[in-house]
């Protein structure tokens, strides 16, 4: 059977918060199927090695950070721990749209471990979307082949991969941020390119409070940006854009965030004198 009978088949990753997979279904679901793309299942990451191991989980995120910095692993954690204590973002309650009955939600401990890979492989999909995942590894996205698989990336790839959202187009002084939603392949945020879309960044005095303002407004355009290229893989006008990768970045150094605060509190000032 063709696509145009049967219809697109769609799975989403993502962990339990909620914060863009539920707006996405709540948003989207009904036109969607009228459009015959179909949102057959979700795959709830838990995060379960990091529950139940915290410290052991957090030094292993550590050591991976510092072969990318220069940085020693115990100096990385110090950086981390700075970064958090300085942004201390807002909490946001978890979203409760209800899911329509016809998704099915499976659970996992980790997208990464064997119960996952073989879970997904009786799950009917043509393409799966990340929504706020940790990094897929190889071997999974290996099982999900022939499904396409895509991500959303806060920030253009050609000038940083990796996290933390946002930040390092402060830190460069920028205006904007450009979300990207391009096709995952093994190299981190490097695969070819889908939909991109500029959005401000509202400087909102220091790097917290910029943070939290900026991101509330990626919700609804992440959403629609999921929405558009789904419509564009139904119709196979989906367009793949290779790049030059940019380097990849990790959670910063204390004298980065510091600075990145006080270009915010710069930015600020200069706003509210311009207006």
């Amino acid at each position: 059977m063709d696509r145009e009978t049967k219809g697109l088949k769609v799975g989403l990753f993502t962990k339990d918060s909620g914060t863009i997979y539920r707006p996405f279904i709540h948003r989207h679901y009904a036109q969607l199927k009228q459009e015959n793309i179909h949102i057959e299942w979700v795959v709830l990451d838990r995060y379960q090695d990091k529950k139940d191991h915290f410290f052991k989980h957090a030094l292993r995120v550590a050591k991976r950070q510092a072969k990318y910095n220069g940085f020693p692993w115990f100096l990385q954690i110090v950086n981390i721990l700075f970064y958090k204590a300085m942004v201390r973002s807002k909490q946001h309650p978890a979203n409760q749209h209800p899911l329509p009955e016809e998704i099915v939600t499976v659970e996992v401990g980790n997208l990464n471990d064997d119960v996952c890979v073989e879970t997904t492989k009786q799950l009917p999909c043509d393409v799966i979307c990340l929504m706020g995942t940790r990094i897929i590894s190889k071997k999974v996205l290996d099982a999900l082949k022939p499904a396409l698989v895509i991500n959303i990336h806060s920030g253009d790839p050609a000038f940083v991969r990796g996290s933390p959202a946002l930040f390092w187009e402060i830190l460069d002084g920028r205006d904007t941020i450009v979300l990207t939603i391009h096709e995952v392949v093994p190299e981190l945020d490097a695969g070819p390119i889908l939909l991109q879309k500029e959005l401000p960044i509202r400087y909102s005095g220091s790097l917290g409070k910029t943070l939290d303002a900026t991101s509330d407004l990626l919700p609804d355009q992440i959403t629609d940006m999921f929405k558009e290229v789904l419509r564009q893989c139904q119709n196979k006008t989906e367009e793949r854009r290779p790049f030059s990768p940019g380097k990849i970045r990790v959670i910063p150094s204390v004298l980065q965030t510091i600075a990145a605060h006080r270009v915010c509190q710069k930015k600020t000032a200069s706003g509210q004198k311009s207006v």
